[in-house]
């Protein structure tokens, strides 16, 4: 027994040993990479990409004369990036700057000579590099690999096809794109129709995990006729519904065709559409082929099956945004079935959503709306309360105003019935995904001129002090405010007078939200009454140090008008030494800084104290940045420099 307990002892000091080094060196790195030792001090020394020096002149005229061979190789191929990349963000900078004035260019052109004289060797270099580039189009890669002769019926590789398949080549290439597209070069269709014929002589390169990535640059840096060389490209691989199930489910290729929505969106839009069946103007069958167009043509399981996947499923997010299938695809789409995932709601979503400036027309809204109630009718509460779903539910409320309906209050008015009533449209009000869903009810209702109705639904007479102060629904409270400005309105005059009653209001954690809301719908006069009647009842400073009420007087300071504000800054005066040292009373301090000349000269004479209190560096660096010329100058000599 002895032995075996000196036996386990032994290893049990030896783990703890092992223990304690392995954390002295954790602690060690940690301490090495924060830079905790010596002057270094409380410096984290962050990963960083290191920049690499561009090449010298001579170096630039090697890369040009040896460019086939240099964009094969790793570290010439990064010389040569980094020389492109310069090229880019020159001609990005020239494209942003503001355009001199005559004199002042006349004035500084001794200045700036020097410069001049670079940026046109800079160009040479660009267009040498060009002329290589293009070369390679023509130059084959050699003879034959270990003395074995080609075969005399196969072409050729030229370095071009061999660059654009390598990942060295092809950032090589990209760069070469970003930089021609910068700075606006008059070989730029050049370049562009040399890779477009090389894609077009090779139909495997549009599916190459490397060449792919070219031809999306093509379409980001190209000119309006490349963009859409590249789409006939992609129309005359994608002509059946098997060829463009495959090219939108691939991950190399999916990624131009986003990017082709994205720049051309009506033509690439009707492409898809006329493939996938969608559009309205799809070329009829004969009916000798009908049999044969049935098996081709893609059923709503199909397409169900495209929004699900997770590469071709942002291809059709994209396709939605364009609004060129979004009623065809509402009536093709199982919506029950989209509502099941992540993905299909998130469509469903943008398949139902519009523009501002651009508004759906009566008869497409009005099918929208019926589609949508026929599928979520019977879910409806369930989807309120989803936190994907709700989106969907809240799109069909914006629509309801541009239905056509006679009145926007029955067309409200037929959702909460289909809700389930009032009680129900209240219960949401309750929930923290719900209430959205209640506040963009009560945003059309307002937009519609249908809020009294909406507001009685949402907020009984015998209810509203609790909702003030409820988590959920003080929202709708919030979003019910623009209703107190109206005179004529009995919900409007039911807050007025609840929240005057209510003087706890502005210390509560909610509270005081509704009551900045409320403030605001007041406009310039009514914030300035209010002002003046906390100022008569002498608790500014209790507001000030309060966490809740400080964020009132800060608004306040913004919304009133110009003598209530100097009355607040004349009546929070002698207190600001106390408040610039009080946890909340500071952040009011900073803003009567900003607004008020005596203040900022009370503050200048407390300097000293305040630059030793705890929590004010900041106050007192927005202090030092509102003084003028000569404030400062007088903080430095008598207070900083004595």
């Amino acid at each position: 027994m002895g032995k075996k307990a000196t036996i386990n002892r032994a290893r049990q000091v030896q783990s703890r040993q092992k223990r304690t080094q392995r954390h002295e060196r954790v602690q060690s790195e940690r301490q090495r990479r924060r830079g905790t030792d010596g002057e270094q001090a409380e410096r984290l020394v962050q990963k960083v990409v290191v920049s690499r020096p561009l090449p010298s002149e001579a170096d630039k005229t090697l890369l040009v004369d040896q460019f086939a061979q240099a964009c094969r190789l790793q570290a010439p191929c990064m010389d040569l990036c980094a020389l492109l990349q310069q090229y880019a963000e020159a001609g990005d900078d020239e494209a942003a700057a503001p355009a001199q004035p005559e004199q002042q260019a006349a004035a500084t052109a001794s200045r700036k000579r020097p410069r001049a004289e670079s940026s046109k060797r800079d160009g040479e270099t660009l267009d040498r590099l060009v002329d290589a580039f293009l070369l390679t189009q023509n130059t084959p890669v050699g003879e034959g690999a270990d003395g074995e002769e080609e075969e005399e019926d196969e072409e050729p590789v030229t370095v071009l096809e061999e660059m654009v398949q390598c990942d060295v080549g092809r950032r090589v290439t990209v760069a070469l794109l970003a930089a021609l597209a910068a700075t606006e070069h008059a070989k730029r269709g050049a370049v562009a129709k040399a890779l477009l014929e090389l894609f077009e002589e090779n139909e495997h390169l549009p599916e190459h995990y490397v060449a792919c990535r070219i031809l999306s640059a093509l379409t980001r840096h190209g000119t309006d006729d490349v963009q859409v060389g590249v789409l006939d490209l992609m129309r005359q691989r994608g002509t059946t519904w098997e060829g463009v199930r495959k090219m939108l489910c691939d991950r190399h290729t999916s990624v131009t065709v986003e990017h082709l929505l994205q720049r051309v969106p009506a033509a690439t839009a009707e492409w898809l559409c006329e493939v996938l069946g969608l559009s309205a103007a799809a070329p009829k069958k004969k009916k000798a082929s009908a049999k044969k167009a049935a098996e081709e043509e893609p059923t709503a399981a199909d397409i169900t099956h495209l929004v699900e996947d997770p590469v071709a499923g942002q291809v059709m997010q994209r396709l939605a945004q364009t609004h060129k299938a979004n009623a065809a695809l509402l009536q093709t789409l199982d919506l029950d079935a989209l509502l099941e995932t992540k993905r299909g709601t998130a469509l469903l979503a943008q398949l139902v959503s519009f523009p501002a400036d651009q508004p759906p027309a009566a008869k497409e809204a009005a099918a929208a709306v019926e589609r949508l109630y026929q599928a979520l009718g019977p879910r409806l509460k369930e989807l309120c309360v989803d936190k994907s779903a709700n989106f969907v539910v809240s799109r069909l409320l914006q629509l309801l105003p541009h239905t056509g309906a006679k009145s926007s209050a029955s067309a409200l008015e037929a959702f909460v019935d289909k809700l389930g009533g009032a009680e129900e449209l209240r219960t949401l009000t309750q929930s923290s995904i719900g209430v959205h869903v209640a506040n963009t009810l009560i945003d059309v209702a307002i937009a519609t001129d249908a809020a009294e109705e909406v507001a009685a639904l949402l907020m009984p007479a015998r209810h509203v002090k609790e909702m003030l102060t409820h988590p959920q629904e003080q929202l709708v409270i919030r979003h019910l405010m623009p209703l107190v400005a109206k005179k004529q309105s009995k919900a409007g005059q039911l807050l007025l007078h609840t929240i005057n009653d209510d003087t706890s209001l502005a210390y509560d954690a909610m509270g005081n939200l509704v009551f900045q809301d409320y403030l605001k719908a007041l406009g310039p006069a009514g914030a300035s009454h209010a002002a003046r009647k906390m100022m008569k009842e002498d608790n500014l400073l209790h507001m000030c140090q309060h966490a809740s009420a400080a964020h009132v007087v800060h608004a306040l300071l913004d919304l009133v008008d110009s003598p209530t504000q100097t009355a607040l800054c004349n009546a929070l005066k002698q207190y600001v030494v106390q408040l610039a040292t009080h946890i909340n009373g500071r952040f009011v301090v900073e803003k009567l800084v900003r607004v008020s000349r005596e203040v900022r000269d009370e503050l200048v004479k407390q300097f000293t104290f305040l630059a030793r209190s705890r929590g004010t560096q900041h106050l007192l660096c927005t202090l030092f940045a509102c003084l003028d010329a000569r404030g400062k100058q007088n903080v430095v000599d008598r207070v900083l420099v004595p």
